[in-house]
């Protein structure tokens, strides 16, 4: 992460940049990643009861892939000082 600042008469001048690498470990994607509920009736589901009902959820296994993916944020932002009583921001960001 790096910030830049910087004075321009009255303007504050302001910019940055984040990028980040991400590492998960063990990514696995299946039919029950997520998890699933089976409800044990229409019922059970229409009045939320889970005494019967069942919840079965995938996890990663032997085999399972790394991930990595980059993340990056960028911003430029000025500070104007019209007077002494009033000052004007306006920026822009963008992030993935």
């Amino acid at each position: 992460m790096d910030d830049y600042s910087f004075l321009r008469g009255k303007h504050t001048f302001r910019a940055g940049v984040n990028v980040r690498k991400n590492f998960v470990s063990s990514y696995f994607y299946g039919q029950t990643t997520s998890g699933s509920v089976t409800f044990a009736s229409i019922k059970d589901f229409a009045n939320a009861s889970l005494t019967k009902s069942t919840y079965t959820q995938g996890f990663a296994t032997i085999g399972a892939e790394d991930l990595t993916f980059y993340s990056a944020g960028f911003y430029f932002q000025d500070e104007w000082k019209v007077r002494p009583n009033l000052m004007v921001n306006s920026g822009v960001a963008i992030g993935s």
